[in-house]
C-alpha cells in the first residue's frame, strides 16, 4: 500500500468524518482505488484514528388533540351519492 493511499484515507476521515465503508465508496467514486473494509479499519487503527461517535435521534415530544368539547374543530361533510 502506497503512502499517497493512507493519506488519501486519513485526510477523507479527518474532513469528511466517514467510517470505513463509507470511506470505501469514497475512494472508489474519487480515486478509482478499491480497498476491502478490513484494510481500510486496519489503516485507521495504526494511525490511532478513534472510532466515529453514534449520534442517536431523539424523537419529538408527542402532541395531543384534547379539546374541552369532544368533537371541536372537527367538520363533516355527509353528502348523497346517486347513482
Amino acid at each position: 500500500m502506497l503512502a499517497q493511499q493512507k493519506q488519501w484515507i486519513l485526510d477523507l476521515r479527518q474532513t469528511k468524518k466517514l467510517g470505513a465503508r463509507r470511506l470505501q465508496n469514497e475512494l472508489k467514486r474519487l480515486y478509482g482505488l478499491s480497498l476491502s473494509t478490513a484494510t481500510m479499519h486496519k489503516i485507521l487503527t495504526q494511525a490511532q484514528v478513534k472510532p466515529l461517535k453514534k449520534t442517536r435521534r431523539t424523537r419529538k415530544g408527542i402532541r395531543r388533540y384534547q379539546k374541552d368539547i369532544p368533537g371541536e374543530r372537527v367538520q363533516m361533510d355527509v353528502g348523497k351519492n346517486c347513482s
